[in-house]
């Protein structure tokens, strides 16, 4: 029953991220969202480095590490001032981060650790998504207000990664 009710949850959450970041098509004049937007063209931003059909992380502290990889480059163009330089990265977050639930639950992890990441990965993919928001419908992106949810997720993943390395250890 345990096992049915996680399958319904990864699977309710994947259904949400999916929903959430469906593509990065053009933000034009008529008020659609990148989350509303059906074609996936590149017009209007840049998307060098954009990548969907990525390979995802073969385990669970691969992904978060992919994940750090991210978080830090949208970090950092933000702090730069050069949100174009954030885009592509913002994309691919978002898979990212929707990988992590499910190669978490392969992870053998304990109930704490993996309410854990799904809090973390559901608290930054829904950050992230606002970020994609406002760059697709023409608004100011505020990284700032974003930037404490972001800060915690990741410190949180990068906590149950470290618990893992501990009990190899042991």
């Amino acid at each position: 029953m345990l096992k049915l009710l996680r399958d319904w949850v990864g699977y309710s959450f994947g259904m949400l991220l999916a929903v959430a970041l469906l593509g990065c098509g053009p933000a034009g004049d008529d008020g659609k969202s990148a989350k509303q937007a059906a074609p996936h063209d590149h017009e209007g931003h840049d998307h060098e480095g954009h990548d969907h059909d990525q390979a995802q992380p073969a385990d669970f502290p691969a992904g978060v590490a992919a994940v750090r990889q991210h978080y830090e480059a949208i970090r950092d163009a933000f702090r730069a001032n050069e949100v174009d330089k954030a885009h592509g990265p913002l994309h691919t977050v978002g898979q990212r981060i929707e990988a992590l639930p499910k190669l978490a639950a392969t992870a053998e992890l304990g109930e704490q650790e993996l309410a854990t990441v799904k809090a973390a990965s559901a608290a930054m993919f829904e950050a992230y998504g606002e970020i994609d928001d406002a760059l697709h419908t023409g608004k100011q992106a505020d990284y700032a207000a974003a930037a404490d949810t972001l800060d915690k997720g990741m410190a949180d993943l990068q906590s149950v990664v470290d618990g893992m390395a501990k009990k190899t250890e042991e």
